[in-house]
């Protein structure tokens, strides 16, 4: 909600292809996501942000960054960014590995982050960043559904006002890749860099796949399910 606050004091955007007054100054931590790229484009197809500067991460790979940024400056962690740029706001790309460091550091300066998914591998990483977002009043974002998009948002509506009568099941196929065809060479399988303690993530983390619709919840008319949800099958035996 701050940030949406922040956006709307820029104005509203200019007509005939004017430059807006002010953008919103974007730092850009993890060059070599493998999501990194299509950020940069969605950032750039926005006349509401400007990307001013990276973190590069991933031992300092660049091989995706585009010659149009080679003037911006690159930094080698988020300190080094914090004081050494001026910026309002952080898009972090880093994996999980490095995520957790990275946003801590960008929160606590009292800066606004969106996380690419997964970013870190387990819920206490996840509760450190939340009472740093808490405590200093940053907006945390972490992009991993599109359970806020414009048709999510529109079925969840439909269900909250009965269209569909009661809802009694539910059912969503998801589908993603397996080690083979992903690559078992890829960074998504190196232990060094998704070692986790048991039960909180590694790499099992990087391939989940998230339902974009969340049924409204139970209400008094509407009681919980008594039976357990049928679990999902595994045909890759993971």
């Amino acid at each position: 909600r701050r940030l949406a606050h922040q956006l709307r004091a820029l104005g509203p955007a200019p007509s005939g292809g004017g430059e807006p007054q002010q953008r919103l100054r974007l730092l850009v931590c993890g060059v070599d996501h493998p999501h990194g790229c299509g950020w940069r484009e969605s950032v750039e197809a926005s006349e509401r942000f400007e990307i001013v500067g990276f973190v590069v991460g991933f031992g300092g790979a660049i091989t995706t960054l585009e010659e149009r940024y080679k003037h911006l400056p690159r930094f080698a962690d988020a300190p080094a960014a914090l004081a050494g740029l001026e910026f309002d706001a952080a898009l972090c790309l880093m994996s999980n590995a490095e995520g957790e460091k990275v946003v801590l550091a960008l929160t606590e300066a009292g800066k606004h982050t969106m996380m690419e998914k997964p970013g870190i591998g387990s819920s206490d990483a996840g509760r450190k960043i939340l009472d740093a977002s808490r405590r200093t009043g940053c907006t945390f974002t972490m992009a991993y559904s599109n359970r806020y998009g414009d048709c999510a948002t529109a079925l969840r509506n439909m269900v909250e006002e009965g269209q569909f009568g009661t809802v009694i099941s539910l059912q969503n196929e998801a589908f993603t890749t397996d080690i083979r065809l992903r690559n078992p060479e890829h960074y998504l399988f190196d232990p060094e860099q998704n070692a986790m303690p048991p039960g909180q993530g590694g790499y099992f983390s990087w391939l989940g796949c998230a339902l974009p619709f969340r049924p409204a919840p139970p209400t008094p008319q509407q009681p919980p399910p008594t039976s357990p949800p049928t679990p999902c099958s595994d045909p890759h035996g993971l």
